[in-house]
């Protein structure tokens, strides 16, 4: 387990925010470039991009994004050491999902309710069969219950991580008590 310090310098909600706002301009701008020389595999290029910015970049650049830097923001570990790979991983990849886990959840409940049709039906080419189709048809309001209970959950979680982010003295997310990890002000 690290050994918590004091918090100096937290940055707040609004440079953080700013600073991510630059980060996804800048990330949408490198992924239609890329995308327009490979033409192609869009959301395969931008995932990629997007987690090697995101995990790698503070690695290598000793907390900062691209973003970060021009806000004067840094991302550190609350015990004083530099990021590394597993606390990136863990403060964007697990944070992400643990983030996202009510709509995973509701997104696994609907397979579980559709588990009477064949998955190659849903998705392959495969046409569905009459009796498929009314049972779809008669589970399609629970199904759509279950979406729409896992999105406002997610949507809940997520305005409490930045509520966090805004309100707590040390502003601190989800995110970075996951990591152990904390945003802290660069320049004024």
């Amino acid at each position: 387990m690290e050994k918590e310090r004091v918090i100096d310098r937290p940055a707040g909600a609004i440079r953080r925010g700013f600073g991510n706002v630059l980060d996804g301009i800048l990330l949408v701008i490198v992924s239609v470039i890329f995308d327009s020389i490979v033409n192609g595999e869009q959301l395969l290029i931008f995932d990629f991009i997007e987690i090697s910015y995101y995990i790698l970049l503070p690695v290598i650049w000793v907390g900062y994004t691209v973003g970060k830097k021009l806000v004067g923001v840094q991302i550190n570990r609350i015990n004083g050491k530099r990021v590394n790979l597993w606390t990136m991983i863990r403060r964007h990849l697990l944070a992400g999902i643990v983030l996202a886990s009510p709509f995973i959840i509701a997104a696994l409940l609907m397979v579980i309710m559709v588990d009477d049709i064949p998955y190659t039906s849903l998705i392959g080419s495969n046409a569905l069969s009459e009796s498929e189709m009314e049972l779809l048809e008669l589970k399609a309001p629970e199904l759509i219950s279950y979406v729409v209970v896992g999105g406002i959950a997610t949507l809940i979680l997520n305005l409490v991580n930045v509520f966090m982010v805004g309100l707590r003295k040390d502003h601190r997310g989800i995110h970075d008590f996951i990591a152990g990890t904390f945003v802290k002000l660069t320049k004024s």
